[in-house]
């Protein structure tokens, strides 16, 4: 009995583990196993003392707490960890040794301490827990502010400003911003990924992509991520070829709970082989040799079975975000958001009588928007959603909704600035950029398609607009800084499309233009499935998120017949990538909130507003 105790208790890993599961696992093999006498017996050896202690502070036995405080000064981490974890079930334990615990150097033997003073009276703790935290805010050790957001994640500090630390941090520290922002979702108990209006995945990406963190907080970091804010399978695949054991296994144990698809075999074959890798190949493949040959004659098949569930999905938990009143919003938007969700769901079968509430909202809303939503994102928005209800609604219904489309192209040829480009709303008068530029031509085009009269020099001005903005190296920026991808796209797109609006000719016969084609050519060059990003020198970091960049590509691809960009199967390559990073509840996420979820579906849908004379 004490040999299989003794082992398992050497597995600090499992002991300490991030996930609760694990340890209450093994705390029920302990209890099976453990014969309590022999263990108070074994505290007396100085050879067994040590995982003597440590089952029977599991076992909550107050008969080692001397021994286990002993263990908590321990020279070995790992020892610590374990008596820190151990100390805490023991409910009239001293707490000294735990709060000496928050500043010890190891970061797994701190996260012990922090779980063993959760399980204290809060009374008794709170505000020297307090105190201790916000210390370690103020530290200027990366690691230690890390390690002080991550405390939090226990709920332990009720009423610390962690949503403060998130905001001072969210750019420069995105590990600690990450879990800080988890934090705040803990204590105020929010659905985190839905409710914080934070990119927990990028931060997380972000914080295990730097180099000076060590490997025992870039694997707390992982099972964080995977245990707060689940990420999708592309990032887990990526997990499992992290440089660091510990966040390889944690990947590889999130990975074993979930259903396995014909479409893993792509992300199974470039990893390397091991038993598991080649168990798996073997369950989805039914082949014993030869896997990346399979895949090669089965990917299409896969892709499209796993999109159709990935847009079902991604449908229904749109629709679960349906407020009773009939809108859509989170801190980034409302009518706007709302028309952009109505516009989602009607491209994926919906039908404007299931959607009649959301759609008499934005019937009815003003067409300016709010300080953040912007009256040109909104009025484009609800010229889509209201054009799409219309072609297929009836008698006066879809008329109503006509009619509602043809006033947002008012309001946005009125809002069209002198140079060809628009703002946020119809008063910016000095202030205009591509992205609202792009969104008022597809409100405009959407409108026009139901019957909206769009004058002439509206779309001349525009194409105008983004021929001049257009920067040297072919592509465009947010406004005129560098270029980047979806701003790229979105000028591409902009410039196609009010060119061929204005002639009523087809995208194709724009192709050829120096612009359109020089354009084409930064894609090509820059091509990225992260390509929206950017960064001085080159594509890298920056603002957006990959399912706007794609979204907004896929559109001036299918008009302008592109079928392969830099020798890759774009759209192969795109969907891929975008139902990886779908959660397991259903989610995309990204900086512009439940929009980038819309993006995403909008992209898998191969959804976009039509022009004149496409190809099909």
């Amino acid at each position: 009995m004490f040999l299989v105790l003794a082992f398992l208790l050497q597995d600090v890993d499992r002991v300490c583990a991030d996930d609760p599961a694990v340890r209450a696992a093994v705390r029920e093999e302990i209890r099976k196993s453990a014969d309590k006498p022999a263990l108070v017996k074994a505290l007396r050896d100085r050879e067994t003392r040590a995982a003597a202690a440590i089952a029977l502070g599991l076992l909550e036995a107050p008969e080692a707490r001397d021994a286990l405080a002993t263990l908590g000064r321990d020279r070995d981490p790992a020892v610590r960890a374990r008596a820190y974890e151990a100390i805490g079930w023991i409910s009239d334990a001293p707490v000294e040794l735990l709060f000496d615990g928050l500043s010890d150097y190891d970061p797994r033997a701190a996260y012990a301490a922090a779980r063993a003073l959760s399980r204290r009276d809060p009374a008794k703790v709170q505000a020297r827990l307090h105190a201790i935290v916000e210390n370690m805010i103020a530290a200027r050790k990366r690691e230690t502010r890390y390690l002080a957001a991550v405390l939090a994640l226990e709920g332990l500090a009720p009423g610390t400003q962690w949503y403060a630390l998130y905001t001072s941090m969210a750019e420069s520290e995105p590990a600690v911003a990450s879990a800080a922002a988890l934090a705040l979702a803990q204590v105020e108990k929010l659905d985190a990924p839905r409710e914080s209006g934070v990119d927990f995945a990028s931060g997380f990406r972000a914080a295990l992509a730097r180099e000076d963190l060590k490997e025992d907080a870039r694997a707390m970091a992982a099972a964080q991520w995977i245990r707060f804010a689940p990420p999708g399978r592309t990032d887990l695949f990526a997990l499992l070829r992290d440089r660091d054991a510990p966040v390889r296994e944690a990947a590889r144990r999130a990975l074993d709970r979930e259903a396995f698809t014909k479409l893993d075999v792509g992300a199974l074959v470039e990893l390397p082989a091991d038993a598991w890798v080649e168990k798996k190949l073997r369950e989805l493949s039914g082949a014993d040799a030869d896997w990346r040959a399979w895949w090669d004659r089965n990917r299409e098949t896969a892709l499209a079975e796993v999109v159709a569930k990935s847009i079902d999905r991604g449908v229904s938990l749109l629709r679960s975000r349906l407020q009773a009143d009939g809108t859509w919003k989170d801190r980034y938007g409302h009518a706007g958001l709302t028309a952009l969700a109505v516009y989602t769901l009607l491209k994926c079968g919906a039908t404007p009588e299931e959607l009649a509430k959301p759609l008499d909202f934005i019937a009815k809303c003003p067409l300016d928007g709010e300080p953040l939503e912007g009256g040109t994102y909104r009025a484009s928005a609800i010229a889509m959603a209201c054009a799409e209800a219309s072609s297929v609604a009836k008698g006066d219904v879809g008329a109503r909704y006509r009619k509602r489309a043809i006033e947002a192209a008012a309001y946005l040829a009125k809002s069209q600035r002198r140079g060809g480009s628009w703002g946020y709303h119809e008063r910016d008068v000095n202030y205009v950029d591509n992205s609202n530029a792009q969104f008022a031509l597809l409100g405009l085009r959407a409108a026009q398609n139901v019957g909206a009269k769009v004058a002439t020099s509206t779309w001349t001005r525009a194409a105008e607009h983004f021929a001049s903005s257009q920067l040297a190296d072919g592509g465009w920026g947010y406004t005129r800084e560098q270029s980047y991808g979806s701003m790229t796209a979105a000028g591409l797109c902009g410039l196609m499309l009010a060119r061929s609006s204005s002639k009523e000719r087809p995208v194709g016969d724009f192709l050829a233009d120096r612009d359109v084609a020089g354009a084409l050519a930064w894609i090509e060059k820059n091509w990225s499935l992260e390509g929206h990003r950017y960064r001085a020198g080159g594509v890298g970091s920056g603002i957006g998120s990959a399912y706007y960049w794609l979204w907004t590509f896929e559109r001036c691809a299918l008009v302008a017949d592109v079928r392969r960009v830099a020798g890759r199967d774009w759209w192969f390559d795109g969907a891929t990538y975008v139902v990886g990073r779908q959660s397991a509840a259903g989610e995309w996420t990204g900086p512009e909130g439940l929009a980038a979820h819309c993006f995403a579906i909008l992209f898998l849908k191969r959804a976009y507003v039509p022009v004149a004379s496409e190809p099909k």
